[in-house]
């Protein structure tokens, strides 16, 4: 008797919580705060790391300083191995954070990453429901394609963001 009253119990509790949790709202904000803890939060405590990323930075730097925003260069050097719309970011990047630092080069890749995660989540909610698009943007937000490479190559998220479009 006892058993069946506790069920009942939890029962209502569970049932609250669960109306709470599929409310649009409610699930962005929690995968907004997973983003934030997963791809923002620390994302400048170190430095650049070789070979690509200070290259990155040095072609986005090189491109505010010249005023060249369509022909890029490194060291002087043409540099045409990627195109502009990453460097354009993290020159922009750089002016909102003022300075080129190792957050201001990252800090595109996250945000996009972020993007890309809320793309998901409607994506999915539009396609199978709202459930589905918060798991499927969980599972993606934590996936080892995402997640890590926030921190490794700079120019990922961009391209995750591109190919969901």
């Amino acid at each position: 008797m006892f058993v069946i009253k506790s069920e009942i119990f939890l029962g209502k509790e569970h049932r609250k919580f669960r109306q709470l949790f599929q409310q649009p709202g409610v699930q962005i904000f929690i995968l907004l705060g997973f983003c934030f803890f997963l791809f923002i939060l620390g994302v400048g405590r170190w430095d650049l790391w070789n070979p690509d990323e200070p290259r990155y930075a040095e072609v986005a730097k090189e491109m505010a300083e010249r005023g060249g925003w369509i022909l890029m260069h490194v060291n002087g050097n043409t540099y045409v191995d990627t195109p502009p719309l990453f460097f354009w970011l993290i020159a922009f990047s750089s002016f909102l954070w003022r300075g080129f630092t190792s957050f201001s080069a990252r800090f595109p890749s996250a945000f996009l990453s972020t993007l890309t995660v809320l793309l998901t989540f409607f994506l999915g909610k539009k396609l199978y429901g709202s459930r589905t698009g918060f798991l499927s943007a969980l599972i993606l937000a934590t996936s080892e394609g995402i997640s890590p490479s926030i921190r490794k190559k700079v120019w990922k998220g961009c391209w995750s963001l591109c190919l969901l479009e």
